[in-house]
This record gives structure tokens, sequence and C-alpha cells, in this order.
């Protein structure tokens, strides 16, 4: 039985970065905070939940929490955990003057895997 939540738990956490990563493509990446000062996007044609966020905004964005929900989804922790493994500490990480949106939805997607993008992507067989 453990193996089979293991296995959903993983999958969801996957499936949450393949999300991520498209939300980040379509709204735009952030840095500094999780999403994009509502003084900048109130002011565009944008609804407040299309704005730019960053690797964690992006993540709770998509799981339908806000950046200070009290409780966290275990496909949350999971997806960081695992992307963790992969970029160290997601927030510095993110926030590095040199990083790129490019790289952020990059590392999203690796660790995601080519399963979770071809379902996020509705190309899976499940």
């Amino acid at each position: 039985m453990t193996d089979i939540i293991d296995t959903e738990l993983d999958a969801a956490a996957r499936d949450l970065l393949a999300s991520a990563a498209q939300d980040l493509r379509d709204n735009g990446w952030y840095q500094g905070d999780y999403y994009e000062s509502p003084a900048v996007w109130e002011l565009s044609d944008k609804p407040p939940q299309a704005c730019p966020a960053c690797a964690y905004g992006a993540m709770y964005r998509v799981t339908g929490l806000t950046f200070n929900a009290a409780a966290n989804t275990s496909a949350l922790l999971l997806a960081e955990s695992l992307l963790g493994e992969e970029v160290g500490m997601i927030a510095p990480w993110n926030d590095r003057e040199e990083r790129t949106a490019d790289e952020v939805i990059a590392a999203f997607e690796k660790v995601a895997g080519p399963e979770a993008l071809a379902r996020r992507d509705g190309k899976s067989k499940e």
C-alpha cells in the first residue's frame, strides 16, 4: 500500500512541476517575491491570478493555494523535495541575479519528466 501511495504522490508532484512550468511560461516569471507586485499588474489587462510568479508562487498557484496558506499538500512538499535535489534551496536559486525564466522552466520540466509533461499536454494514454 505504501508503494502505491508513494507512486501516486510522486506522480502528483511531477504533474505539479509540469503545470507550474506551464504557468511560468503562460504568465511570466518573477524574482524577489512570490508574485509580481499588485501595483504593477493591476494596471494591466491581466487578472490577478495571471501575474508573473516565482518558482514557489507558480507551484502554489497551480495547487490552488496562496503563498501564505497554512496547509501544504503532500504533492507540493514532494515537488519541492524533488526540485531541491536538482537546484538546492529553491528561493535563493530562483532569485539569483543571473537566473533566467528559461532555466527555471527547464528545471521544472526536467524534474517533472516526460510522463508528467505528456499528461500536462494531453498526450498521455492514461
